[in-house]
């Protein structure tokens, strides 16, 4: 089986992920990584690798998340994303040059969007899909936030046939609305 994995590339915490997995894959499927700037300098010498454009959160000058930042910077690969723009039909016609059957997404958007409109089978596996596709018990700081994410979660990777959340936590299984 030909397998796309997608990795998120703010940070390097889907890399870490993603290389404690990608061994096993290897072993029985052909396996090409799609990662964006972190990940994929965290992932390139030791897999097959391709980088992709990512969005990320903005600091301001002292390190603070920056929310205006992260929405000025982002709006044009974001409005690119959403609307098929040149940059998303690239990824596209690179994914489709490696005609992947599956797509393994760790919280990354291309890939994850080429799979739904390919009618490819796409498995999500990442952390993020416990706000996503469990009921969370948010703390009381996070009560606007969280939802707020899981929303924002699901607009950019809609709903894959099947998920895998790595929590430290049993989470409730209970879809959210």
């Amino acid at each position: 089986m030909r397998i796309a994995y997608g990795v998120m590339g703010y940070g390097r915490g889907h890399a870490m992920r993603t290389s404690a997995v990608l061994p096993e894959l290897i072993r029985e499927h052909e396996v090409k990584v799609f990662a964006g700037r972190d990940a994929y300098l965290a992932l390139k010498d030791r897999f097959p690798c391709e980088g992709l454009p990512v969005i990320g959160y903005q600091y301001d000058p002292s390190g603070r998340l920056s929310a205006p930042l992260t929405l000025r910077r982002n709006a044009g690969l974001t409005a690119d994303l959403l609307t098929n723009g040149p940059v998303t039909r690239e990824v596209a016609r690179r994914l489709d040059r490696f005609a992947p059957d599956l797509v393994i997404s760790d919280s990354e958007t291309w890939t994850h969007r080429y799979a739904r409109s390919a009618g490819i089978p796409r498995i999500g596996f990442d952390h993020v899909g416990i706000m996503a596709f469990c009921k969370c018990d948010y703390a009381p700081e996070d009560w606007l936030r969280g939802p707020r994410d899981a929303l924002g979660y699901r607009t950019f990777m809609g709903k894959p046939e099947r998920f895998l959340v790595s929590s430290f936590y049993q989470p409730n299984h209970a879809w959210q609305a």
